[in-house]
């Protein structure tokens, strides 16, 4: 798949619907940090589930549409700051997801959660479960980190755009 020519600067980006911000979901945004001179969204998106770099390690990603579509989303809701790493953790999640984890033999980067992970994984859900909605145990864990850290800017994931605002109405 061809490559698409990048913007010099964030400045250059323009949605490809090529339409402001209608419906932020982020209404605000913070200092990098002390000395940063950047502001930036509370929450970043990691990009990593962007494109088809990663399918080996990752499973199914975003192919460029739907990759383009995430980002305008992202955009749109008030996002302004995107990771490009090209590894996360990911250690968290839902005891079900464990559970099919461990019978398919299928865990990222092959690494089984530890008893720890596991126990924090519960706790996460119990809480996720007392909310209510669609409130996902890694939206949880996330809150409770920006809360708890002065300069911490969680980094959300996702492989569909329905995932991104599960995680985004909780900020």
């Amino acid at each position: 798949m061809p490559r698409t020519q990048l913007p010099a600067s964030s400045r250059d980006y323009s949605p490809s619907s090529g339409q402001e911000r209608t419906s932020q979901l982020i209404h605000v945004q913070y200092d990098l940090g002390p000395n940063a001179g950047i502001r930036v969204s509370p929450l970043c998106l990691g990009a990593m589930s962007l494109g088809n770099q990663s399918t080996s390690f990752m499973g199914s990603l975003l192919d460029h549409e739907q990759s383009a579509k995430f980002l305008d989303y992202y955009y749109e809701a008030g996002g302004n700051f995107i990771d490009t790493a090209n590894t996360y953790q990911g250690r968290f999640k839902s005891p079900e997801e464990n559970e099919k984890g461990q019978k398919e033999g299928k865990f990222r980067a092959g690494m089984e959660p530890s008893e720890n992970e596991i126990k924090i994984s519960r706790a996460l859900q119990d809480v996720a479960n007392e909310i209510g909605g669609e409130t996902k145990l890694t939206s949880v864990a996330l809150a409770w980190a920006r809360q708890t850290v002065a300069y911490c800017f969680p980094i959300v994931g996702g492989s569909s755009i329905e995932y991104l605002k599960s995680t985004m109405h909780l900020w």
